[in-house]
């Protein structure tokens, strides 16, 4: 009973922590963190976006900011820092959650100005910024406020030297150096842009001025190539064309915006009213121009010449062309009054060259509506929006501005206030939704369309739920407690408590992680594998699902054994004669009973199978998962050796998939009707086997501990939600393909994990006596062979035996999921890119991993080498499936599997690669020195001696 309380507290202790992570506010944040908003290309909610923002700005998630130790005591009382110390009651250091900081900065910017937010701790970016390095205390400064960026002479002239040195680089066609520095200069650079475009501001700041001069100078550029054309083509096409008008409209509109525009004080009022001017004569133009084009080329004049007549049709159509380009730089002239690439977007937008499928022509088209538009744009710039929804939302953001700065003092009022926004929010996103659908589009885009709907409450939710629990950055330590307990077991007195609590933290542990991926799923819709992050953490899980599995496969087998033989079919050759123990289990007319009724739902599920493979349209154009006929191409009469290869193939993956799933399946519902009794009288026994296979648990947890580490703190990998590229987006592929390579990585995990176990005793073990003794030639796994050897040098230590016996199953496991999943990932090579096989270097790779596998499995078979050539062989294995998941996306960097590449780490996974090859090397040596002696091979009858040689091959 004590070690059951022990074993509560410590999951208690685990649970509380991650459910802990971020304690509770005295203030519900929850309508605010859950409004949807779109950035990088997807809905999220507003905490995603606050934290992604507060992350680049500040340096982590939930800053802590000290004003008072921040400057000098006499500046921190001067008048001038009134408003900055209002945000830190008694000039006490202060956390600030991330949504919480997104609507103070949205709110009350000017407070901010002076507060040292902005993560600077570089000594060199300080030194260049003109900065101290240390407060009145000695403590080290980490931020800077972006009035004290603004008073930089520093920043400017820093700023526009790196500016100039990237020019001329880009000129000559190099990358430019940097110093760690000036890194860390263009890094506080682009998080003081990120600010000033998230406060809300009536007026133009420099940044929005700038974007609308790049977007004034575009429409410049398109208006002087087209301006030539204008008159001669009108001329040209005499009064019938009627195009002088609009011409000189857009002429006059284009020359007030750009007098407008020059003014170093222009107002949004100001600009407004030219802007839509020359949007909307640019867009008449362009309509026009290419009416005309199209009526002159049904009804060409008759006073044009014959001769001429091609080539003046010609250039009308590019004139009509260059026309259209004019509309959308003036369009995208009008966007910048407001839009300037990161405020918040809360709503769905009217706007149809975002929901175009030639989009990629328009940079600046969004889907979705900024705030500052929604709260300050004039009747115009909210043209077919729902007056009165619009209204709705900004008296609820007015009332929580006003309410905001009471906040603590009226919690009731500010969660109302919170909840008001978002419901006018949210009643105006769904009344856009069907004016959305009722825009006048030339090629819509249906799923750009349904991905960026106004989402249900729920969805959002969720996000904000594993944002809060951030399942995955916990998993890697409820690992290590489970290591930690395996550890205890393994080195200690071996008391059996530790190893059921290590077993008990494992399997809590996988739940956790269940929940994790379902979470991300639910968020995401895709199999939980779409990038290295998600693979990573994934092969953490998987290793720790195999490790259980092989620790408890002694007292299972016996139940799957019989479950397995109870789904036979009685009358084929799967109904093996019944052995005495499983006669003991039941008569053998109760056997066949329940085999025929398991046929029921085995047969059914094989007809399911056999349906959804190869007769379920899987794609456009009624293509099946797997042709049970070769596909021949459009213009062939035969099939071509792509189609046979993808053909001949996908039989192979179809035949034993009917067959032994629906099996499996039926083996599942039998398991619970024989597993307790199947163990017999031998429970005690096969409890202690269990207890026997340490290695596994050990390993596994080291492997998902090392993986979930590395996910939780690599800086290169992502954790976040992002859109999936399009030949990703495919779940039966997502799950079939990559989760069954992954898979692979993770047996290939545990195998590497118990051998280096197994290295660690071959080095630091003590090796024993010599003893003449026999061995099979060969050490073949299947069983004896003729002849024997004799050797006389020093045997290693006893535990290697059973350790390489260890590997050996998870290299197997590895084996056939590699083989499997590079099959199945050739079949959606065919589906994704039109062929079977490219020699891609993703595909190479897998191919690498998986002949070294079969190497290590083959001459282990063959006696090429015994258990220490197979620890090695395990080692060398996961190398290279290293180079295949990490080394072909982040050094090689080519291929077709783009989606997956990234950058950083080399020299980590180089260094960590290196020191398990040291340890391998360092282990050899020791064993050819220890295992150095004389072996005499003879042939007979004399029976070889007991003892287990086979550890010294």
């Amino acid at each position: 009973m004590r070690r059951f309380s022990w074993l509560c507290v410590v999951l208690s202790l685990t649970a509380s922590s991650a459910l802990g992570a971020s304690s509770p506010s005295a203030l519900d944040w929850s309508a605010w963190d859950t409004l949807p908003v779109v950035h990088e290309g997807r809905v999220m909610p507003l905490d995603t976006f606050a934290r992604d923002s507060v992350r680049e700005i500040c340096g982590r998630e939930k800053p802590t900011f000290d004003l008072s130790a921040s400057m000098p005591a006499a500046e921190l009382k001067s008048e001038a820092m009134a408003p900055a110390r209002s945000l830190f009651p008694g000039d006490k250091p202060r956390q600030f959650k991330a949504s919480e900081l997104l609507l103070s900065w949205l709110i009350e910017p000017s407070k901010w100005e002076d507060v040292p937010f902005i993560e600077a701790k570089h000594e060199g970016l300080r030194e260049m910024l003109e900065l101290p390095l240390k407060n009145e205390a000695g403590e080290a400064l980490a931020f800077v406020s972006p009035n004290q960026l603004k008073n930089s002479d520093g920043f400017q002239r820093h700023l526009m030297e790196l500016a100039e040195r990237q020019r001329a680089a880009q000129r000559e066609g190099q990358e430019p150096r940097m110093s760690e520095a000036e890194k860390k200069l263009e890094k506080v650079w682009r998080a003081v842009t990120i600010w000033k475009r998230l406060v809300l501001a009536k007026s133009l700041d420099s940044e929005a001025m700038q974007g609308l001069q790049q977007s004034l100078s575009t429409a410049a550029e398109a208006w002087q190539q087209v301006a030539p054309e204008l008159n001669m083509i009108a001329e040209a096409g005499g009064e019938k064309t009627q195009l002088q008008q609009p011409v000189e409209q857009a002429k006059q509109a284009f020359l007030q915006l750009a007098e407008a525009a020059q003014k170093p004080t222009a107002t949004l009022t100001e600009l407004e009213a030219p802007a839509r001017q020359f949007a909307s004569a640019a867009a008449n133009l362009a309509q026009q121009f290419a009416g005309l084009a199209r009526r002159m080329a049904e009804h060409p004049p008759a006073d044009w010449e014959k001769e001429k007549q091609a080539a003046l049709l010609a250039r009308l159509e590019d004139v009509a062309g260059r026309t259209k380009e004019l509309a959308m730089a003036a369009a995208r002239v009008e966007r910048a009054l407001y839009e300037n690439g990161e405020w918040l977007r809360v709503v769905p937008a009217l706007n149809a060259a975002a929901l175009e499928k030639d989009r990629e022509a328009d940079d600046r088209a969004e889907p979705w509506l900024d705030l500052e538009t929604l709260l300050y744009g004039t009747p115009a710039a909210l043209a077919g929006y729902p007056p009165a929804a619009v209204q709705a939302v900004r008296d609820a953001f007015t009332q929580l501005a006003a309410i905001y700065p009471e906040r603590d003092a009226r919690p009731n009022d500010f969660a109302a206030a919170t909840q008001g926004l978002s419901r006018s929010l949210r009643t105006l996103g769904e009344e856009v939704e069907p004016l959305r659908d009722k825009l006048d589009l030339k090629e819509r885009d249906d799923d750009l369309i349904a991905y960026t709907r106004y989402p249900a409450a729920s969805v959002t939710a969720t996000e904000v739920r594993y944002n809060r629990l951030q399942p995955f950055q916990w998993s890697w330590a409820i690992s290590f407690l489970s290591l930690w307990l395996f550890g205890a077991y393994m080195i200690g007195v071996r008391r059996r408590g530790l190893f059921y609590a290590g077993l008990a933290v494992l399997f809590f542990g996988l739940a956790w992680a269940v929940y994790g991926f379902y979470l991300r799923v639910i968020i995401t819709g895709w199999a939980p594998v779409t990038n290295m992050y998600e693979t990573l953490i994934y092969t953490a899980f998987f290793v720790t699902a195999l490790g259980a599995w092989f620790t408890l496969l002694p007292v299972t087998w016996p139940g799957l054994q019989n479950a397995w033989r109870l789904s036979a079919a009685p009358p084929t050759w799967e109904a093996t004669e019944l052995s005495a123990d499983q006669l003991r289990l039941m008569p053998r007319g109760r056997w066949n009973g329940l085999g025929w009724l398991l046929q029921i739902p085995r047969l059914a599920l094989a007809v399911v199978v056999v349906w959804a493979l190869t007769m379920a349209d899987y794609a456009a154009g009624g293509r099946k998962i797997i042709n049970l006929l070769p596909n021949i191409d459009a213009g062939q009469s035969l099939p071509d050796f792509n189609d046979l290869m993808t053909w001949g193939v996908g039989l192979v993956i179809l035949l034993p998939t009917v067959w032994y799933l629906p099996r499996a399946f039926a083996t599942a519902l039998a398991f619970p009707l024989v597993a307790r009794r199947s163990l017999g009288v031998q429970r005690d026994k096969l409890f202690e086997q269990v207890y026997a296979r340490w290695p596994f648990c050990v390993s596994a947890t080291m492997a998902a501990t090392l993986g979930g580490a590395l996910a939780s703190f690599a800086p290169m990998l992502d954790s976040g939600f992002g859109p999936l590229t399009p030949v990703l987006r495919d779940n039966f592929w997502l799950l079939i393909h990559v989760l069954t390579i992954v898979s692979s990585y993770a047996a290939g995990a545990l195998a590497w994990g118990i051998a280096n176990i197994a290295l660690a005793f071959y080095l630091f073990g003590a090796y024993r006596a010599p003893e003449a003794s026999g061995v099979a030639l060969g050490h073949r796994p299947a069983g004896p062979a003729g002849g024997h050897s004799a050797f006389v040098g020093k045997r290693p230590p006893a535990q290697t035996a059973e350790l390489s016996s260890f590997v050996y199953r998870g290299v197997q496991v590895a084996v056939v999921l590699l083989a499997a999943g590079t099959l199945l990932g050739a079949l959606w090579a065919d589906v994704a890119w039109g062929r079977f096989w490219g020699w891609d270097p993703k595909e190479v790779w897998a191919l690498v991993s998986l002949l070294v596998y079969l190497a290590i499995l083959h001459g282990r078979y063959a006696g090429m080498f015994g258990n220490f050539g197979l620890c090695v062989g395990a080692v060398l294995g996961f190398t290279a499936i290293i180079m295949s998941w990490y080394g072909v996306n982040f050094w090689l960097g080519v291929g077709l599997h783009s989606y997956g590449f990234g950058a950083g780490g080399q020299y980590q996974v180089l260094g960590g690669v290196g020191l398990n090859w040291l340890l391998m090397l360092a282990a050899v040596a020791r064993y050819q020195l220890e295992t150095k002696g004389t072996v005499a091979f003879w042939r007979g009858s004399e029976a070889a001696p007991t003892s287990a040689v086979a550890e010294a091959s």
